[in-house]
């Protein structure tokens, strides 16, 4: 029986007591302890969660340093440049003994914008040579005001004896650590020789890389050369890789740089038919530009398979991938007036090749070679006997515009003629009397100079020859101020290619010239004749690429136009 007790409460009012049991009965029960506790567990989620988006949306300030940057100017130093030289004839001694001979001194054209130029002949292994015949290193010192020197020059010489024959021209280069040489053979009839000339006073060590259609080629001989300081050494390239059709030959220097190149001759049969200064390309990249690019006599290609170019005959792209991967090639051929074609291919790795040109017409085109890993290319192209490549119909969407020099604000150095170089002979037109075998009878015909005539003229067979080939190297960017130097030929032609996403204004000038001022479009092509024996000054937007072609009556040559060297630009320090 259940009991109300009654009890009041301080206002006096009574108040009822309720018994526990009637308590439970009659309130809620208190919830249990692992509810609660999960009830704990969500609201400190909850509120991790909000803090975690506060802090994702609340912005703090960061505390960063800034690392020290300096720019730095070095002092400018003095620039070099090496010219190749004399075009050298491989002879033999005592049977087995072979000497590389030097004849005809080549000549030469330079300029500075710092005076004055000095022109240091380099010394030669064998005997002693006669004045001009030996490689020149043309130095100039920096200018005044510290700021890098511009220097230029280039060298043309042309020969026709019985086993040589046609026009080389080359630029002087600037000696480099990495040298990729795209041209040359060693099969029959084919002579190719390195020069490796040490314009500095530190001696050098050359470590020569040959690749082949075959891969890389393992070298017969030794493939490493110290050339001491001030000289040259010549090593004939089939010592090292013989019966090579399509070498690339890869000079990597220690302890000093070189200026490195290949002389090639070809004789066909008892024919000679070409010679040619083969200059270093760009380095390895998945991009090559190769510009000035003259194709002539190309309907007899016409009906080509496509496959890859084994003869020395028909022009060609050699390439070469150089990484450990294969590389899938397209070969862009473009047309000053815009046409383009295309070649494409899969190369295996640290193979040569050599590729045609489908369906393209006489005329100069700028070559690009791109790769899915890097490459290096060179293209060939080949002139037939009697044949004028510069007369060819070229057709072009872009014009130069001449005006007076007088009108350019800027200051081109005068070229500076080599003191070395004696002038180069005209070349002569085929069936003129040049070596041969004297006839008898005959009046009013020239006398071989180098003969000995007894005062008396001489009719000479006429000497027969097969035309000449071009190898034509990538070329790299250029800045906005760039000397070209013209070497001497019948013929120059200046060629630009402009691969930046705008249009480029050019001007070229040399002093007693009129300045050409013309504007490349984005992607364009334009080339135009200018004068051999001269410098200009190329200013433009940084980014064009640039090619000299020279060509003449069954010869041709070429060299590409190089940018200021970078030794005494600024650079960027972090000290620590």
């Amino acid at each position: 029986m259940s009991q109300t007790s009654k009890s009041a409460d301080v206002s006096g009012q009574p108040t009822e007591v309720v018994p526990p049991a009637q308590a439970s009965a009659s309130q809620p029960s208190e919830p249990p302890r692992r509810t609660r506790s999960a009830l704990s567990a969500l609201v400190t989620l909850g509120i991790a969660g909000a803090v975690v988006v506060g802090l994702c949306v609340i912005p703090f300030p960061v505390l960063a340093g800034v690392p020290v940057a300096l720019i730095v100017s070095p002092m400018a130093a003095t620039s070099t440049r090496v010219c190749p030289g004399p075009l050298l004839s491989v002879q033999t001694r005592d049977g087995d003994a072979t000497s590389f001979v030097p004849f005809q001194a080549p000549t030469i054209v330079d300029a500075s914008t710092s005076e004055p130029i000095t022109r240091s002949p380099l010394a030669v292994t064998g005997d002693t040579p006669g004045e001009g015949l030996t490689p020149i290193a043309v130095s100039a010192p920096p200018p005044a005001d510290g700021s890098p020197t511009l220097l230029a020059g280039a060298q043309a010489q042309t020969v026709a004896q019985d086993d040589m024959a046609g026009l080389a021209a080359s630029g002087c280069l600037e000696p480099d650590a990495e040298s990729w040489l795209v041209g040359g053979a060693t099969n029959l009839g084919q002579t190719t020789l390195i020069h490796l000339a040490n314009g500095s006073g530190t001696d050098a060590s050359a470590h020569i890389e040959i690749y082949g259609e075959q891969g890389r080629v393992a070298a017969s001989g030794s493939n490493d050369v110290v050339v001491p300081a001030g000289s040259e050494q010549v090593v004939s390239l089939a010592s090292l890789a013989p019966d090579v059709t399509m070498p690339v030959v890869h000079v990597v220097t220690s302890g000093g740089s070189l200026a490195a190149t290949l002389q090639q001759t070809l004789v066909r049969s008892i024919v000679p038919s070409g010679v040619e200064f083969v200059e270093p390309g760009t380095n390895a990249n998945k991009t090559q530009v190769i510009p000035g690019v003259r194709l002539v006599n190309m309907a007899q290609f016409s009906d080509a398979e496509g496959g890859a170019v084994a003869s020395d005959e028909e022009p060609a792209v050699r390439v070469l991938a150089t990484s450990a991967q294969a590389s899938d090639v397209v070969i862009s051929t473009i047309a000053t007036d815009g046409t383009t074609t295309q070649v494409k291919s899969t190369l295996a790795p640290g193979t040569v090749a050599q590729l045609p040109f489908n369906n393209v017409p006489d005329g100069i085109y700028t070559v690009i070679v791109s790769g899915t890993t890097p490459v290096v290319a060179g293209v060939r192209s080949v002139v037939g006997a009697g044949v004028n490549p510069a007369r060819t119909p070229v057709a072009s969407s872009a014009t130069p515009t001449p005006g007076a020099s007088g009108n350019s604000s800027s200051k081109t150095p005068s070229p500076s003629r080599s003191s070395s170089a004696a002038p180069t002979p005209a070349a002569p037109a085929v069936g003129e009397p040049m070596d041969g075998i004297p006839l008898d009878g005959g009046e009013g015909v020239t006398a071989d100079p180098g003969l000995s005539s007894g005062g008396s003229s001489a009719n000479l067979v006429p000497l027969q020859t097969g035309g000449d080939f071009t190898w034509y190297p990538a070329a790299a960017a250029l800045g906005p101020t760039t000397l070209v130097a013209v070497a001497s030929a019948p013929v120059a032609e200046l060629t630009l290619y402009n691969g930046l996403a705008k249009p480029v204004s050019a001007l070229v000038h040399a002093e007693g010239q009129s300045d050409v001022n013309i504007v490349v479009d984005s992607g364009g092509v334009v080339s135009f004749e200018i004068a051999p024996n001269t410098v200009y000054r190329l200013d433009a937007d940084a980014g064009l690429r640039a090619a000299v072609t020279y060509s003449g009556e069954g010869e041709s040559s070429a060299s590409s136009v190089r940018p200021p060297s970078r030794l005494g630009s600024t650079i960027l320090v972090y000290p620590r």
